[in-house]
This record gives C-alpha cells, structure tokens and sequence, in this order.
C-alpha cells in the first residue's frame, strides 16, 4: 500500500508549477553569480593590464626595446658572412633523427651501438690476433 505521505514525480512537477516565483528566484540567483564572477574576473584582467602598461612605460623612459619594431631596429639582422643558419646548415644537415622523440640527435648514419655491454667471447678473442 503506497504511503500517502510521500509524493510521486508528477506530484513534484505540479508543485514547482504552482510556485513559479521559485524557479525564478533560483534563476536569478545564479544568474546573479556568474555576473559577479564574470564581473571580477573583467576587473582583475584590467588591473593586469595596467599594471603590464606601466612597467611597459618605465622601460620605455629607460629607452629599452619593447616592441617587435624597436628590437628590429636595435638588432638588425647579421651579414650574410656572420648569419648563423648559414654557418650552421652544414653540421645540422648530416644529424640523423632516430624517429623517436625521446632520443637524442646524433651525427651520422645508422643507430649508434651502445659501448657499455661487454664483448663477446668471439670479439674477445678476435681482439688478441
């Protein structure tokens, strides 16, 4: 015999239905949350960026380099006969990927071995004559 205390979920349903300053009061209320987060959240980013444009400022009266252009300008590209990439591509052509991330580059062709294991009793042996 079902309790008559205890309501079903249509029961439920007509319940909020016949309360529905209650919905809203909830609705309100979160929207009231998450425009307060979303407000400080603006807020904090502001004071970021003001702090951020007066330190940029200070560098600036020092004269210091802070935008992509004023470094350009301070430190123009390098002639041809000292550019770096140039000096370089030769040694880094001849480095051999191993196709794994996680191992080092290495000059050369093939895997390299690994000189800690021991010989074999042939190598041992080929070594004395």
């Amino acid at each position: 015999m079902p309790d008559p205390n205890q309501t079903s979920g249509a029961a439920n349903t007509r319940r909020w239905l016949r309360r529905p300053w209650a919905l809203v009061v909830v609705v309100v209320g979160v929207l009231l949350i998450v425009g307060g987060i979303w407000a400080n959240h603006r807020r904090e980013r502001a004071k970021g960026r003001r702090e951020i444009d007066k330190r940029l400022a200070v560098l600036r009266a020092l004269g210091v380099p802070v935008t992509p252009a004023e470094l350009a300008m301070k430190f123009p590209d390098p002639p041809p006969e000292k550019d770096a990439r140039r000096l370089l591509q030769p040694g880094l052509a001849d480095l051999t990927d191993p196709g794994d991330g996680n191992k080092i580059l290495y000059f050369g062709g093939g895997h390299p071995t690994n000189r800690l294991t021991r010989p074999s009793t042939e190598q041992r042996e080929e070594a004395k004559s």
